[in-house]
């Protein structure tokens, strides 16, 4: 499988690039600027979610979620996800933490949780594209399932190669992450081909 690269830079102009130069590449060369098999900050991940907390920080507020930054920079935000039942009646379908180390790492770390605040997911993200070994749960603690989202990648032109196009084309600095609000992107398929979409926004 060949991945392409499609490029939206929204500026005052809308443009956009179709690369068809992308295929094997030697994993012997790949700079792993993103190695998921050491990822930090997982041992800020709530092993379980403490409802009674979450609920007595939320207290009145009508958002479903709130973030927190902690002494170290990094950020966690805890959220809800509710199903609306009948009039002011809602059920809690699945309780959520994401984890976003302080740059310049880039990833994501998020986890879902039953309604009994068990681990159900866990996760990682680097914009919209999915990275890393992901875990499913039941509620008695047993992996279910394990998918590892980098087999997509490879030996292909992977989200490592995207960081440096971005760095290269002065739209994302990597060694202090400046930039990285302001690009999402992710493997996409049309017409039987892969692509990277990527997106770059004017900054704030």
């Amino acid at each position: 499988m060949e991945f392409h690269v499609k490029i939206a830079i929204y500026k005052i102009l809308f443009i956009t690039l179709l690369l068809g130069l992308f295929s094997n590449v030697s994993a012997q060369k790949k700079r792993r600027l993103v190695d998921t098999s050491k990822l930090k900050y997982l041992e800020c991940r709530s092993e379980v979610f403490d409802i009674d907390d979450f609920n007595t920080k939320m207290g009145d507020r009508i958002a479903f979620s709130f973030e927190e930054t902690k002494d170290d920079g990094v950020i966690i935000k805890r959220g809800v996800s509710e199903e609306h039942i009948s009039k002011d009646v809602y059920k809690v379908e699945f309780y959520y933490e994401s984890i976003f180390p302080p740059k310049p790492l880039l990833y994501e770390i998020y986890t879902t949780y039953y309604p009994s605040g068990q681990i159900e997911n866990e996760m990682y993200f680097l914009t919209e594209t999915d990275i890393g070994l992901w875990k499913e749960y039941d509620e008695s603690g047993n992996i279910i399932s394990e998918v590892d989202k980098d087999e997509l990648y490879k030996d292909k032109f992977d989200y490592n190669d995207i960081l440096l196009f971005l760095d290269d084309s002065n739209h994302l600095k990597l060694r202090t992450g400046e930039g990285f609000d302001d690009i999402c992107f992710g493997p996409i398929d049309r017409d039987g081909e892969s692509y990277w979409n990527i997106n770059v926004f004017p900054s704030k």
